[in-house]
């Protein structure tokens, strides 16, 4: 029996020996087994080499958590209630909501599925460090502790022993003991006497590792362990005393302990014989951990740093440099490296930037699954049931890709029930009829095919359930949905690696059933236990995949830079803080309580204080990987616009190569990152005069042309295709196109229009209120009677009742039910009002909802010239019109949701001609006098006006508010009552005459603009409210109000205006 340490300042090196020593022993050695023990990222690399040399079919690759597998899948194999790493953290979120765990520091925390994953995650630390419930109960006694230190640590205490009498009492298996077990294995059994046994790419061990170490100790032939070190560094005063600092103490330990053992200990010293490709490289090596470094005045050509302003900009220059090595060097992906700090940001940056270069890359991390699309599905099931059909999670679970739903229809199912406000257990269990079409039939067959999924399951939960009917039941959703023959269908979504991604978590959930059944007891609970119970275990639950490709790019951590050597290595995000490492406390305690652990004589190998002193050490190691080229970067802002610092790497460089350059973005060509169509879009999209200048002679060239006009027609030709060669429009759509040509074009011609979504109080109050309106108008105004409020109301109320789809909306929850009697009382009284105003009048409604168009009541409005002929088209809320001497005089009325008024000066400048254009239909079709054009506002409460010598204030309190029209040959008040109008806005007969004739100006003008396909951005200010002020589409048109060139108008008074 004999333990012996290599050691050397190469990591590579030590393994390069050990693969020899391991092949020289498959073909020499009569050892009874020959195992390695590394971590677990290296271990397909060891498995590799060693299948190379056909020493794979003797040798045994293991990691500590193999060792332990292989015992307990051995001892405990017959065993039905053995928990894995999920069950502990589901069983403890099952202790921590029993009543009688007393707590007081952690009390308000326990219930959080979170608070799990981190209690177990400090009882496995404390277990590593061989500390034990009795050990946190000692530390209260403390002298040194805390008020606050006593109270955390008796509460880890009792959860602590809580969680120990829990596995104890149901007799479950915690593999986590493993190591006891292995422990106890080894020195009661013959499985490990005389073997040789090699541990490679450690720098230290767990007090747990440690354990086995020391029993193999006394069965193994021979023990051999590597360290990157130099256990004489202590003797050279030049070298940073701190670099060696874990290695060191883990050899000291090891040489301690075999001396305990009385077994023979030797080490080696194995040379470092490389060859560095790069003299530059070298030289850094040589001089980043030598306080008495040598500076270089030589401009390095294979070592560079960029300073990028972002982290965006710094991952495209990467992708960029990428590319250049892999076309002009004619290496492979497969020869570069990425390391970073923080590789969560950069892998979802990455992960946009590659794919426009087509880089292949692979992470070398594990994901957690609780941002998986299947969890997400699996979750938005509870949690309809808990949130009661609401819309936010209806959609999340109907929308995914393992609904039964297409993409089609999911769309189509969330724009329907987000357009009708559809939300709670009641409606969807409610025949859908609101539009009244064949549209309806559509989306019931959507929503039964939702439900009839779910109901089946709720109603086997309701009411409460035990673990084994709820596990079997979401189960069976699950396959009655066909979740798992849909994972083997998801190459349209996603790659190979997230398909992969989510097999194994698909897997993960159905193990994760199997512990909830086994840890949690036999008694029936609650749909939010189980919700919460299963997201503790997918926040700890994690998966991983190999790369689909070995041609790929790598991106790692720092902490896990890979065994091999590389080409070219890019440190990314090399900022103070986060490189090579940040420092996370991932359980529940931190500086203050590792500290107090260790002045009461526990011995830590997990304190996060201790890593920064490891940064060093990982920067050191991380330098052996490049043999020619060696690119850090770094950004002067994070994502949140915050100012970064360089890391102390950057500043080492800089002190070392006195006259290295800092690249920046501006140093850089914009050719240098067009690589293919894709990455030189925006080059050709920001710059086309000089894009030709940039790509001359390339392979890209081609493309331009094409791309200078895709279409090959004009803007007239564009025009044409789109609103053909007669234009249809309405009211509206010329006041759109008066405000802003380009929005004109988006919405009625493009027809990008927004989702519509259920108000409570604007669209759907204003629709309701019109059609009561119009049909109550219709049915009071055919017959000679005088109607009292009360007898109005009724009318509204029984036509509201008899609306089947209004009333089915309005009938769903109390706020509409508010909704709709509000809209019935300001219908009633305007309805009340209406008819006071006709009382007195000459004039009566002759239409309501007039259609001016071809086979309707009015005809459409025809305006051409030689260039362009246009059609308009509407609706006319109500025509008032009487008749003198056989001449017709009419006004119109437009009923408003909200109050509203119209000027002169916006009718001449052609964008607020609703009542001006209605009027002239009216006008051409019938040959009639126009009295006036009103807004009518519904609404509840009216101001009566009373005769005083000076009623002008009170102008605007009218009932109708617009412009009135006074004949000289018939006066107006004999027509209307005075009482009704502005006074102030009455106008002589020749403005409607004037009215008109620049309105066919502007239909002309507007026709002409729409045929030529004018449709710049080109927005409107009337100094009262700029058109882009609620425009749909200010986030496509790139038009900024603050810089952006305005078409200003000015208010003028009436009598100001030049016809």
């Amino acid at each position: 029996m004999s333990i012996k340490v290599f050691y050397g300042l190469n990591k590579k090196k030590l393994t390069d020996e050990f693969i020899e020593q391991i092949n020289d022993a498959n073909q020499n050695s009569k050892a009874s087994r020959l195992i390695v023990v590394i971590p677990e990222q290296f271990s397909s690399y060891y498995e590799e080499r060693l299948a190379m040399d056909k020493g794979f079919m003797r040798v045994e690759v293991m990691t500590f958590s193999r060792l332990t597998q292989r015992l307990f899948d051995i001892e405990y194999i017959q065993r039905s209630n053995s928990i894995n790493e999920i069950g502990k953290t589901m069983l403890l979120y099952s202790l921590l909501n029993e009543d009688y765990i007393k707590l007081d520091y952690y009390n308000r925390s326990r219930r959080f599925p979170g608070f799990s994953v981190l209690m177990k995650k400090t009882i496995e630390d404390l277990k590593n460090n061989d500390i034990s419930y009795l050990d946190l109960m000692k530390l209260i006694e403390a002298d040194n502790a805390s008020d606050i230190s006593r109270r955390k640590f008796f509460d880890l205490s009792k959860i602590f022993e809580g969680y120990l009498n829990r596995l104890s009492d149901k007799g479950y298996s915690d593999q986590s003991d493993a190591f006891s077990f292995l422990c106890e294995h080894i020195k009661n059994k013959s499985s490990f006497d005389n073997c040789i046994i090699w541990f490679d790419r450690f720098d230290s061990f767990t007090s747990n590792e440690f354990d086995v170490i020391r029993q193999l100790m006394l069965k193994a032939e021979r023990i051999n362990i590597s360290l990157c070190m130099d256990k004489n560094y202590a003797e050279d005063a030049a070298f940073d005393k701190s670099i060696f600092k874990r290695p060191t103490l883990t050899y000291n330990k090891i040489k301690e302990e075999s001396q305990n053992l009385n077994i023979s200990f030797f080490e080696n010293k194995v040379f470092d014989k490389k060859e560095h490709s790069s003299k530059e490289i070298k030289f850094l090596f040589e001089n980043m951990f030598n306080t008495n470094f040598k500076s270089s005045k030589v401009i390095p050509k294979n070592i560079s740093i960029f300073k990028a302003t972002d982290i965006y900009e710094e991952v495209e220059y990467t992708a960029a440099k990428i590319m250049d090595a892999v076309t002009s060097r004619n290496i492979r992906f497969k020869d570069i490296l990425l390391v970073t700090g923080d590789i969560s940001l950069y892998e979802m940056i990455a992960k946009a930037v590659f794919s426009q270069y087509d880089i292949p890359f692979y992470v070398n991390t594990r994901k957690n699954i609780s941002d998986n699309p299947l969890i997400h599905f699996i979750i938005s099931i509870l949690d309809i049931y808990i949130w009661d059909y609401s819309y936010q999670h209806m959609t999340r679970f109907f929308k995914s890709i393992y609904s039964n739903l297409t993409e089609k229809e999911s769309f189509e199912l969330e724009n329907y029930i987000l357009k009708w406000g559809i939300s709670g257990k009641t409606v969807w269990h409610t025949v859908w009829d609101y539009e009244n079409s064949s549209y309806d039939i559509k989306m019931n067959e959507l929503r039964l095919s939702v439900i009839q999924f779910l109901d089946l399951f709720f109603d086997s939960i309701k009411g409460g359930c035990t673990a084994e009917t709820f596990a079997n039941n979401l189960y069976q959703l699950t396959e009655k949905m066909k979740v798992s023959e849909k994972i083997e269908k998801l190459s349209l979504y996603m790659n190979n690696d997230e398909i992969e991604q989510s097999k194994q978590c698909y897997n993960s959930f159905i193990d994760i059933l199997d512990q909830l059944v086994i840890i949690t007891e036999n008694e029936k609970k609650t749909a939010e236990y189980f919700l919460n119970i299963l997201k503790t275990a997918f926040l700890e639950e994690t998966v991983g995949v190999t790369p689909m490709t070995k041609d790929c790019v790598f991106l790692t951590s720092s902490s896990r830079t890979d065994i091999v050597d590389y080409d070219t290595v890019f440190i990314l995000g090399a900022n103070d803080g986060s490189f090579p490492m940040t420092v996370n406390y991932n359980n529940l305690l931190n500086d203050s309580d590792y500290d107090l652990l260790k002045e009461n004589g526990y011995e830590i190998s997990s304190d996060p204080k201790e890593k920064i002193d490891e940064q060093e050490y990982i920067t050191y190691t991380l330098l052996q990987s490049p043999n020619k080229y060696l690119y850090l970067s770094y950004c002067i802002n994070n994502t949140e616009g915050g100012y970064l610092f360089p890391a102390l790497i950057i500043t080492k460089i800089y002190d070392i190569f006195t006259n290295i350059h800092t690249l920046t973005k501006e140093d850089i060509p914009q050719s240098y990152y067009a690589f293919n169509l894709k990455t030189g879009f925006n080059l050709l999209y920001s710059n086309k005069q000089s894009i030709h200048q940039y790509c001359s002679g390339t392979e890209f060239e081609k493309f331009f042309d094409s791309l200078e006009d895709a279409s090959g027609l004009t803007n007239k030709e564009m025009s044409d295709l789109i609103f053909n060669q007669e234009i249809t429009i309405t009211a509206t759509m010329l006041e759109r196109y008066m405000k802003c040509p380009y929005s004109f074009l988006m919405a009625y011609g493009l027809k990008l229009d927004e989702r519509s979504e259920f108000e409570y109080f604007s669209k759907n109050l204003g629709t309701l209120k019109h059609i009561v309106l119009f049909d109550v108008m219709n049915k009071v105004c055919n017959y000679e009677k005088e109607y009292n409020y009360d007898e109005i109301y009724a009318i509204c109320e029984e036509s509201a009742e008899s609306i089947s789809r209004i009333n089915n909306i309005y009938r769903r929850d109390s706020i509409l039910e508010y909704v709709k009697k509000r809209a019935v009382l300001q219908t009633a009284e305007t309805v009340k009002v209406s008819l006071d105003i006709l009382k007195d009048e000459k004039l009566k409604p002759r239409y309501f909802e007039a259609e001016f168009n071809d086979g309707q009541q009015l005809p459409a409005v025809i305006i051409e010239n030689e260039n362009v002929k246009i059609k308009i088209t509407g609706k006319i809320d109500r025509v008032d019109s009487t008749f003198i001497n056989n001449d017709e005089y009419f006004r119109i009325i437009d009923y408003k949701s909200s109050d509203k008024d119209t000027y002169l000066y916006k009718i001449e400048e052609g964008h607020d001609i609703q009542l001006a254009l209605y009027a002239y239909a009216y006008h051409k079709a019938k040959n009639a006098n126009l009295t006036g054009m009103y807004y009518m506002t519904v609404k509840e409460d009216y101001v009566e006006i009373s005769k005083t010598s000076d009623e002008s204030y009170k102008d605007n309190e009218r009932v109708l508010s617009g412009y009135s029209f006074e004949d000289k040959d018939q006066s107006l008040f004999d027509i209307v009552n005075e009482k009704n109008i502005k006074k102030r806005k009455i106008v002589d007969k020749q403005i409607a005459e004037k009215i008109f004739s620049s309105l066919e100006k502007t239909i002309i003008r507007t026709g002409e603009r729409i045929k030529e396909g004018n449709f710049e951005v080109y927005p409107l200010n009337d100094n009262r409210e700029p058109a882009c002020k609620y425009c749909e589409y200010k986030n496509l048109c790139g038009f900024d109000s603050s810089k952006g060139r305005y078409r200003v108008i000015s208010p003028r008074k009436d009598d100001e205006i030049e016809w």
